[in-house]
């Protein structure tokens, strides 16, 4: 990618994410559990239905991270077969939480092929920066 920044929607809205693909330069897309919870409440979709309905949309060929839920590194490795048994493109990313047991987990995926996604916020600056 020749970009010097690289735009990237966290969003499990698949209005937003038509609306954002309409108005900004996007260049990734991302969700996280507490986004998706949010963004899918009251809503009859499964977890996987949401994520391919957003794969759909933005197509195969951009970066897409989808998070692991699992608190240990074996139920993370579950979840990335999971995630890249049910969504489609060579660009997905499998995100992992940046701690002990994710770094293990990401030992191991990596070793296997995954595209991988350290991710981390530790304090409240922190997620304002990012």
């Amino acid at each position: 990618m020749s970009n010097i920044f690289t735009f990237c929607l966290d969003c499990a809205n698949i209005d937003s994410i038509k609306e954002g693909l309409e108005y900004y330069p996007l260049h990734e897309f991302s969700m996280n559990p507490s986004i998706v919870k949010h963004d899918l409440e009251g809503q009859d979709i499964a977890f996987f239905d949401a994520v391919n309905n957003i794969r759909n949309v933005i197509g195969e060929e951009v970066r897409f991270h989808v998070q692991t839920v699992g608190d240990t590194a074996d139920e993370i490795i579950r979840d990335a077969e999971a995630i890249r048994s049910r969504v489609k493109g060579d660009k997905l990313q499998v995100k992992v939480d940046a701690y002990a047991e994710g770094y293990k987990a990401m030992k191991y995926l990596k070793a296997h092929g995954y595209k991988v996604t350290a991710t981390a916020i530790a304090s409240i600056t922190q997620a304002l920066v990012a």
